[in-house]
């Protein structure tokens, strides 16, 4: 093999590596797995998402003896439920002096390639996560306090708000804050310089403009993000209206919500509860929660007598068995809360053609006919990768969530 040109390295990362990574993003991602992916509901031109969802039963139907009046009623209540497709970016960048070492040697450039975007794989794997468990505003976190020279301090337990997870935060992130009133206000973009998770604590580079109360984002997520389980497992506290559906009008369209005013301790009356309100749209429940919380979850079974057992997972993932019904722990899940969910009725669209109906939508931008671009005036490469997808649900009541719970061990 002789030496390898910019143009080649266009044709490794569009024929080559792309569905490496895509493998890669659904192996390591349980919701992935569990979720039907598919292009049939996106309408391209419209940039739309639209799909029909049953809001009632057919009640037309009833036993009558044979020439006896036939039922009154009505057929069952559809209507298409529409949402808008959000865009992931990532970007990879190579310093020209490292391709210009690895241009002679065989295969050198695709070690160095696989080396770099096997890191933008596991960093978008990470995105997908996180965000499949919000709401689509995109919440991290909310200041608990003014900053103490740029050390701010995430607040702990809230009602009305996002609970924060630290993992949510890493060393680097740039955030942007928003006003608490009226989420209009930016403050600024901010930089991460460390993160305390035992204390809650955040050191950024500068924290000139925050206040007391200030909503923290990705910076410019604000707004951006696809729709989670969050958002699902609602009754229009955090999505009014979720699809341009009402859940006033139609009961099967609100989520179960178990709430209170202070954080509590996990119990099995609180479990068993939401599990029977879910099963009533169907089988197939998920339990989705923190490390901790599983945890306490597994003393609550060994209470009992009862030696905790596993459950397998699509994917080849485990998840603690919980009276039969997997509880899965996730790194992202939202701190304080279990959310439980059945996983049929769950589907991503995605702008880009299916593969066995798995996520698919990873792809490089070479619109104006190149992958790779440099960057005038320095000794820089870079490709941009995008992801056109959206999370969408059929029927909302088969979602629940539990929050304030006590997350600490």
């Amino acid at each position: 093999m002789g030496p390898i040109a910019l143009t080649d390295i266009d044709g490794l990362l569009k024929d080559v590596l792309r569905e490496p990574i895509v493998n890669q993003i659904n192996k390591e991602t349980m919701i992935l797995n569990q979720i039907e992916a598919g292009v049939d509901d996106f309408d391209i031109a419209g940039e739309t998402i639209k799909h029909p969802v049953m809001l009632t039963r057919n009640t037309k139907m009833g036993f009558r003896q044979t020439g006896a009046y036939m039922p009154s009623g009505g057929n069952a209540k559809v209507k298409q439920v529409t949402s808008n497709p959000v865009s992931l970016y990532a970007y990879v960048e190579f310093e020209g002096q490292a391709i210009r070492r690895t241009l002679n040697q065989e295969g050198a450039f695709e070690k160095l390639l696989q080396f770099e975007l096997k890191n933008a794989a596991e960093s978008c794997r990470m995105e997908i996560n996180r965000a499949s468990y919000g709401f689509g505003r995109g919440d991290l976190g909310i200041l608990d306090g003014a900053p103490v020279g740029n050390v701010i301090t995430v607040e702990s337990d809230t009602i009305a708000h996002i609970a924060p997870n630290m993992s949510w935060f890493e060393e680097g992130m740039e955030l942007e804050a928003y006003d608490a009133a009226t989420l209009a206000t930016r403050r600024g973009t901010y930089v991460i310089d460390t993160i305390s998770p035992d204390t809650r604590e955040i050191t950024l580079v500068d924290s000139t403009g925050l206040q007391d109360g200030d909503y923290l984002f990705v910076n410019r997520n604000k707004g951006n993000e696809p729709m989670g389980f969050l958002g699902f497992a609602d009754n229009g506290t955090y999505v009014p209206n979720l699809g341009g559906v009402s859940e006033t009008d139609f009961h099967r369209w609100n989520g179960h919500v178990d709430t209170a005013v202070a954080v509590r301790a996990i119990t099995e009356e609180m479990l068993q509860n939401m599990i029977t309100k879910i099963e009533r749209a169907g089988q197939g429940q998920l339990i989705m929660t923190t490390e901790a919380i599983r945890n306490k979850i597994a003393r609550l079974i060994k209470s009992t007598m009862v030696q905790p057992q596993t459950l397998d997972l699509k994917g080849g993932f485990k998840a603690l068995s919980y009276n039969g019904y997997p509880i899965w722990h996730d790194i992202y899940a939202p701190y304080g809360t279990i959310l439980h969910g059945i996983m049929q009725y769950v589907k991503i669209h995605q702008a880009f053609p299916q593969k066995d109906k798995k996520f698919n939508a990873f792809m490089w931008d070479d619109l104006d006919g190149s992958i790779l671009h440099g960057v005038r005036d320095t000794d820089v490469f870079w490709a941009k990768s995008v992801m056109d997808y959206n999370l969408t649900t059929k029927r909302r009541n088969a979602f629940g969530r539990i929050d304030m719970i006590d997350a600490n061990l």
